[in-house]
């Protein structure tokens, strides 16, 4: 068979634009991520706690008058409105899938009845009808709570003494947990069977970590890694697998994130992103993707991470993060839909809460997830230029031909 010289000139470039029109596209469409600030309840500070699967946020922030209050979003992060109107003090830790609420408010005593005490509290559907746990404490506050209503806590008595606490469906029937090792043990987060994670110890000494079976009975220690001293625990999903940093110096310097299997086995190192020498797992989703912090630990430098299929991927190098001027981001919680809660200096210089999330779109091959570059200027010249090129040859042959 013969080619037309020309002919074959133009099927060459047809082949060769349409080949780079659709890695452009195909690459370009892949990652659809989004980064947005939550705003605040009128002042300049905000921090998001949790987020649930619909996209529900909690956290504080501060209001015009200049008090810490609660607040509450509708579903991805819509509306920050204020939980608690009537009082001048209060901290929302936790939202499980119903919109229930947990964390803690400040309630006045009469003069001469000692300091003023934080309650811990739990709300209804939605963040309706805020309910007093009755801890009866001087002071105590809810940190985490399961789909079941399920309150996890700490309080603190008069004594000065501490222990933690859980309690049944919907906040009732408390029950304080058992110390372990003689210690008592500093609570973290609870999942949908009741199992606990937390860590016990201090500045001074080395930590030490736990998980429970259901309903916080049978505490166990979570076995480290070969020659670490110190294991820390900051979050577990509903399968048991927990996530957090272990220190394999006895000055605390190097910590390393960690990502056990379920029940809490099994341990391994998650690693760092690169030229990072230390990094820590601050969340974990019922997918088992992580987030947290990797850093060099001799530099003021500090990133943001989410280990997913296989890879620790950077977010703060994201286009959305670095196009939005924020900076000294810390991240706190994940949920099943890639939806990542946090805090960061905006472009202000205040501090306010936000939303990074990716979709279904974006694609986890090559590991870790890929991120196409921005394209440049040229690369838009040349798709012009290329299509330029296709309209002449097109004209040149219809003249030829005519």
């Amino acid at each position: 068979m013969n080619f037309h010289p020309k002919c074959l000139k133009l099927k060459i470039l047809l082949k060769s634009l349409f080949l780079i029109i659709f890695l452009f596209f195909s690459t370009g469409l892949y990652a659809d991520w989004s980064f947005i600030g939550l705003g605040s309840l009128g002042g300049n500070y905000s921090k998001a706690s949790a987020i649930n699967d619909s996209g529900q946020i909690v956290g504080q922030s501060l209001n015009t008058a200049g008090e810490t209050k609660a607040f509450f979003t509708q579903p991805n992060g819509i509306g920050i409105t204020d939980l608690f109107p009537s009082i001048s003090t209060s901290y929302a830790q936790d939202i499980n899938n119903a919109g229930q609420v947990t964390g803690a408010y400040y309630l006045p005593t009469l003069p001469g009845q000692g300091e003023s005490p934080f309650h811990a509290f739990i709300t209804g559907a939605n963040a309706q009808g805020i309910v007093d746990l009755g801890i009866g404490s001087k002071m105590n506050s809810g940190i985490s709570i399961n789909n079941a209503g399920q309150v996890l806590g700490r309080t603190f008595e008069m004594d000065g003494s501490s222990s933690t606490f859980i309690t049944g469906a919907d906040g009732k029937d408390v029950r304080i947990l058992d110390t372990f090792m003689e210690k008592s043990i500093i609570p973290a987060s609870i999942n949908e069977d009741g199992q606990i994670t937390g860590w016990a110890g201090d500045w001074s000494m080395p930590r030490f970590s736990v998980i429970t079976g259901s309903n916080g009975m049978d505490m166990l220690e979570i076995k480290g890694l070969p020659g670490n001293n110190s294991v820390s625990a900051s979050d577990i999903n509903d399968a048991g697998q927990v996530v957090g940093y272990v220190n394999f110096s006895k000055e605390n310097t190097a910590p390393f994130a960690f990502l056990t299997a379920s029940d809490g086995n099994n341990m391994m190192n998650l690693g760092v992103l690169k030229g990072d020498n230390s990094s820590s797992a601050t969340g974990i989703n019922d997918l088992g993707e992580v987030i947290g912090h990797s850093s060099r630990y001799d530099l003021d430098h500090d990133r943001i991470f989410l280990y997913s299929h296989g890879g620790m991927t950077d977010l703060s190098a994201l286009n959305v993060v670095t196009d939005s001027g924020w900076k000294d981001l810390f991240i706190v919680d994940i949920n099943n839909h890639g939806q990542m809660v946090g805090f960061g200096t905006n472009k202000e210089g205040g501090t306010e809460a936000f939303l990074l999330s990716y979709t279904t779109d974006t694609v986890f091959d090559p590991q870790p997830i890929y991120i196409p570059p921005v394209p440049e200027p040229e690369t838009y010249m040349m798709l012009l230029t290329g299509l330029g090129l296709i309209g002449w040859f097109v004209r040149r042959r219809r003249s030829s031909v005519h």
